[in-house]
């Protein structure tokens, strides 16, 4: 993921890398509520950590994305 690629201030701090960290961690837990209850009512399946994170994506973004550029192409 190549996370580690930037060397910025507060990357380097140690409070900035504490903080960052609690963030993703906290990202990834919500994620993996979102991923264990959108289980199909008809299945055991569950989607993707892809698929999930993909959703997320678009329903806090989706306001903001002009997709009618895209759905030209």
């Amino acid at each position: 993921m190549q996370e580690d690629r930037r060397r910025l201030a507060w990357s380097r701090h140690p409070n900035g890398i504490l903080v960052v960290s609690v963030l993703r961690m906290i990202a990834i837990a919500i994620l993996a509520v979102a991923r264990k209850l959108s289980r199909m009512g008809y299945s055991l399946e569950t989607p993707s950590w892809s698929q999930v994170a993909e959703h997320f994506l678009l329903q806090l973004c989706g306001a903001i994305l002009d997709t009618k550029a895209f759905d030209t192409v």
